[in-house]
């Protein structure tokens, strides 16, 4: 089975999480050269320079790299959730695709049925002798295509309560999952607006950073426990199931009832009817 869009959602979400995480952990590093050590070399106003620098660097901390931070988490949230909304069209698409191939194939099946019922009822017409033997297979065709509509009507219903139900389902859980994850990028973005509340009002930049993963922790933690609520498809899927399978099944049993009455009539005026199946 392909993975639905819950399970998408929660790991875009989850590498979102987790990348915000590892961003807000780094330490501000001191300035370096192109050599890779710090610049300024031995001592001098070069050296005094970048201890300036390093130290200025050290003290914005985290307060420096918000702007970044955010845009860059954002645009990885907003590029996922494309991502999601275009496999759930996919999936969608393929779903339709599939439904209407069983259709054509149950469309086609039922024709051949339809043909070879009128090709019996022709054989059935050149044995009778009588006016009565000839009456009785009409009466005889009259109730087998009686019980084969409502046959074709009963299965029909049970299919589209079947699929209604899950397209409803889908539906549902794909608008909730979506609800948690965009408030869940809401709470990044308030997160974010807050640490820089902070940060102009001259706080401590590694009280803000601590302040900035918790924030988001329970944003996520808050987003996982909106998604566990959801019920698991294949709950649904099971109850419509046994539902359709109930419906078909009840159907096929009043369609053998009706048609064995049928035979049962014939066969008084004309005992040497074979019971075939219809």
């Amino acid at each position: 089975m392909k993975m639905n869009s819950k399970k998408i959602i929660s790991l875009s979400v989850a590498l979102v999480f987790c990348f915000s995480l590892i961003a807000l952990g780094k330490t501000a590093a001191a300035p370096l050269g192109s050599s890779g050590k710090a610049v300024g070399g031995q001592g001098g106003s070069g050296s005094q320079a970048a201890a300036n620098s390093g130290a200025d660097q050290s003290e914005k901390g985290i307060c420096a790299r918000l702007g970044d931070l955010s845009s860059k988490i954002d645009q990885r949230m907003t590029g996922l959730k494309s991502k999601v909304q275009s496999r759930v069209e996919t999936r969608t698409q393929t779903m339709t695709q599939n439904r209407s191939k069983r259709e054509t194939e149950l469309d086609d099946y039922r024709q051949k049925m339809d043909e070879r019922r009128n090709e019996y009822y022709q054989k059935l017409e050149q044995r009778m002798g009588t006016q009565e033997q000839k009456d009785a297979v009409s009466q005889f065709k009259t109730q087998i295509e009686a019980a084969v509509k409502t046959r074709k009507a009963a299965i029909d219903a049970a299919v589209s309560a079947f699929q209604s139900g899950m397209d409803s389902a889908a539906t549902e859980k794909e608008g909730n999952a979506d609800t948690a994850a965009v408030a869940f990028q809401a709470a990044v973005r308030t997160a974010f607006q807050e640490a820089q509340s902070d940060c102009d009002a001259g706080k401590d930049p590694n009280a803000i950073r601590i302040q900035l993963r918790a924030s988001i922790k329970t944003g996520q933690d808050k987003f996982q426990g909106e998604r566990k609520k959801l019920d698991d498809l294949k709950a649904t899927l099971d109850a419509l199931s046994m539902a359709r399978k109930q419906a078909v099944q009840k159907a096929v049993d009043d369609f053998k009832a009706a048609s064995d009455k049928a035979i049962a009539e014939l066969k008084k005026v004309y005992p040497n009817l074979a019971s075939d199946k219809q």
